[in-house]
C-alpha cells in the first residue's frame, strides 16, 4: 500500500544515493576495457621472452620478411645527387628539402617511445620481434634523412630553418593532433589503436612519397612527352641517368617498402585480436589523417612557391 511521504521529514538522500551509485559502478569510465573480451595475444604470458617453438607463424614470417630486408644508411651511394641537385629548379630543390624534413617529423611523431608501449602490451614474442626490429629501422630512416639534408643545405642554419618551417605548418600541429587523439593518449582498445597505427605509417607518408618522386625523377614523364631528337637539359650525366638524385630516389623507395611491411604487420595482429573496431571508427580516422595530408601538401606548395 502506498504511503504519503511526510513533507516535514526529508528524504533518505544518504541511502538512496549509495545504493544507486554502488550497484551501477557509475565513477568507471564509459570505455572501461572491462566491456571487451579477453585477448590471448595481449593477456600477461609469462613466456613472452621464449621465442620457441613458434606459436604465430604468419606473425613470425611477418618479422622475417622483414629481417630479409635490411639494409643500412651506408648502402645508399649518394656522390651523384651532389652534382644532380645543381640542376634542378630552385622551387624543386626547395619542396625537396622541406618534404624530406617533413618525412622525418613524421616518423619522429611515431618514434620508439610511441612503437615500444604497442610491444609492451602485445604478449607474443613474434610480434616482439617485430617491433623491435622496426624501431631499429627507424634510426636508419632518421640517419638517412640527416645524411641528405645536410649534403643539400647550405649549411646548420639552413636546416635549422627548414626543420622550424615544417614544424610551424598548420598541417604539422593537426598531424600531431591526430596522432594524439588516436594513437598516444586514447583509453580506446588495442584493436583500434593498432589500426590506427596502421593507418598512419601507409597514409601519413604517402603524398609526400609521390610528390618527392615525381619531382626527383623527372626523366620518366618528359620523356613520353619530348621527342627523341630533343635534348634534355634538366640532367644528363651520372650513374641513373633517369634521375638527377638517382640516390635518393634508391633510399625513399627503400623506406617506403619498410612503410608497407609495417602496415602489413599492423593488419596481421590486429586479425588476431579477438575484439574489431567499429569499421566506421577506423573509415572516420582514415577520412581524418587524409584530410590533413591534403593540408600538408597545400602547406608545402605554398612555402616552396609550387602550384
Amino acid at each position: 500500500m502506498l504511503t504519503a511521504t511526510d513533507p516535514s521529514q526529508p528524504p533518505n538522500v544518504v541511502s538512496t544515493f549509495g545504493k544507486l551509485t554502488l550497484d551501477s559502478d557509475w565513477d568507471k569510465p564509459m570505455d572501461s576495457q572491462e566491456q571487451y573480451a579477453e585477448e590471448p595475444i595481449l593477456k600477461e604470458n609469462p613466456k613472452r621472452f621464449v621465442l620457441f617453438p613458434i606459436q604465430y607463424h604468419e606473425v613470425w614470417q611477418a618479422y622475417k620478411n622483414a629481417e630479409a630486408k635490411f639494409w643500412s644508411a651506408e648502402e645508399i651511394e649518394l656522390s651523384d645527387d651532389a652534382e644532380g641537385w645543381d640542376h634542378l629548379p630552385g622551387k624543386s630543390r626547395a619542396f625537396i628539402t622541406h618534404a624530406i624534413a617533413l618525412l622525418a617529423a613524421n616518423d619522429a611523431l611515431i618514434g620508439a617511445d610511441i612503437i615500444s608501449p604497442f610491444s609492451d602490451e602485445l604478449q607474443i614474442p613474434e610480434g616482439r620481434c617485430f617491433f623491435g626490429f622496426q624501431i631499429m629501422q627507424r634510426n636508419i630512416h632518421a640517419e638517412l634523412f640527416t645524411v641528405i639534408l645536410e649534403m643539400f643545405c647550405k649549411g646548420g642554419e639552413e636546416r635549422e630553418y627548414v626543420f622550424k618551417t615544417v614544424s610551424e605548418l598548420p598541417s604539422t600541429s593537426k598531424k600531431a593532433g591526430w596522432v594524439a587523439r588516436h594513437i598516444t593518449d586514447t583509453p580506446t582498445h588495442y584493436s583500434l589503436r593498432i589500426l590506427a597505427l596502421a593507418l598512419y605509417v601507409s597514409i601519413s607518408h604517402s603524398a609526400l612519397y609521390a610528390s618527392l618522386f615525381h619531382i626527383a625523377k623527372p626523366a620518366a614523364s618528359s620523356t613520353s612527352s619530348t621527342s627523341s631528337s630533343q635534348p634534355r637539359t634538366a640532367w644528363t650525366g651520372g650513374s641513373n641517368d633517369e634521375s638527377p638524385l638517382p640516390g635518393t630516389i634508391r633510399a625513399l623507395s627503400k623506406q617506403h617498402r619498410d612503410h608497407v611491411r609495417y602496415y602489413d604487420f599492423c593488419v596481421i595482429v590486429s586479425k588476431l585480436l579477438v575484439n574489431k573496431p567499429n569499421p566506421a571508427e577506423v573509415q572516420q580516422m582514415a577520412a581524418e589523417l587524409v584530410s590533413v595530408e591534403e593540408s600538408l601538401i597545400d602547406d608545402l606548395f605554398g612555402i616552396c612557391g609550387g602550384g
